[in-house]
């Protein structure tokens, strides 16, 4: 493991002796309400306000002001990494946030449309990652990288990331941050080197659904039933995985309403990969108006924009009755490679907790 950046210790160091990260946590750990950080601004000390707007909502701070308060290694650690903007004299952060989870502190997008995103999903991934001394570790769909840094910052685990385009600064800063390998692969989006073998696999698949008409994000896309990327997913596990190696996956699953039939369609699903896995369903959403993820489906469908909602919303309801397609269950859960016979085994929580993720 390499010693941790200057940069990224005198940028801790300073954010410390604000006391940024005391203020941030008051409001949990992993939190990405900006709402709240707005209201917690106007009664911080002035230079701990500047500070705040600045790292937490994207607030400009003049570059002189910005060199005084944070030293010049670390303002030259956030232009290294090209975290930061400048216009006018003032440098922000745009879209980033400095936030923190699970004793890790990383950079990321609140904004839950955005590529790197630190969403609920990514999150429980963050609790699935296994531990690993060393080895090999390939972390798909990445958005700043967060969810390997629990197993990055401790131990000598050799980083690949691919499925991008991706933030190859942010995620080489978040690495630094927490004294972690800062030479990560960045790879070719649906290939690895020599087809691994890799003993950690980390995924979160973009599980939106392709509607007629919509503006879903390419890279967003799960296809018509939202399983496209899923299914890349698991052939790419089923060939790559080391024999003792772990695939730690969070998915959306669009199915029927019926858990028994959810879980007989899952089963079916899952069959068709020579795969152990270990999987808790965490709760079952119906695709109607007015649930969480229904709404977030629909925002993403259609682009984050009003116009034309109404129609979008009407072809996503005809879409989804021609595919059966009646709830979608938040899963979690572990694969590997199977023992004779293989282990397959599943935790329905679905009729218990009506909880959400943001994806």
């Amino acid at each position: 493991m390499k010693p941790m950046n200057p940069g990224a210790i005198q940028l801790l160091r300073r954010i410390e002796a604000a006391g940024l990260a005391d203020s941030y946590n008051l409001l949990g750990e992993g939190n990405v309400r900006a709402h709240d950080w707005e209201r917690m601004a106007p009664v911080l000390p002035e230079e701990t306000q500047a500070l705040w707007r600045f790292f937490m909502l994207g607030g400009p701070l003049p570059a002189e002001r910005a060199a005084r308060l944070l030293g010049s290694e670390a303002l030259g650690f956030l232009e290294r990494h090209k975290l930061c903007r400048a216009a006018n004299g003032d440098l922000t952060l745009g879209p980033l946030s400095l936030l923190s989870f699970r004793g890790t502190r990383f950079f990321a997008e609140w904004n839950l449309l955005g590529r790197a995103c630190f969403s609920d999903d990514i999150r429980v991934l963050m609790t699935l990652v296994p531990w690993r001394e060393r080895g090999t570790c390939l972390s798909l769909y990445p958005g700043s990288g967060a969810s390997v840094l629990p197993l990055a910052s401790r131990s000598a685990v050799e980083m690949s990331f691919s499925n991008g385009p991706v933030n190859r600064g942010l995620i080489r800063a978040n690495l630094e941050l927490n004294a972690a390998e800062a030479s990560p692969r960045f790879l070719a989006p649906h290939r690895s080197p020599n087809a691994g073998p890799y003993d950690v696999i980390v995924a979160s698949p973009p599980c939106g659904l392709d509607v007629s008409g919509g503006r879903l994000a390419a890279w967003m896309s799960g296809g018509r039933d939202g399983r496209r990327r899923l299914r890349e997913v698991l052939d790419l596990a089923e060939k790559a995985l080391a024999p003792e190696g772990t695939l730690a996956m969070t998915f959306l699953f669009f199915s029927d309403p019926e858990p028994k039939a959810m879980e007989e369609q899952l089963r079916a699903f899952l069959g068709k990969w020579g795969l152990s896995w270990s999987l808790t369903v965490c709760s079952k959403h119906f695709l109607e108006p007015g649930a969480p993820v229904f709404n977030m489906l629909l925002s993403a469908a259609v682009g984050g924009k009003a116009a034309g909602a109404a129609e979008i919303l009407d072809k996503m309801l005809r879409h989804l009755r021609r595919m059966k397609l009646g709830a979608v269950y938040l899963i979690k859960g572990r694969f590997s490679r199977p023992p004779e016979p293989a282990r397959r085994e599943m935790i329905d929580y679905s009729e218990m907790y009506y909880g959400t993720w943001l994806f």
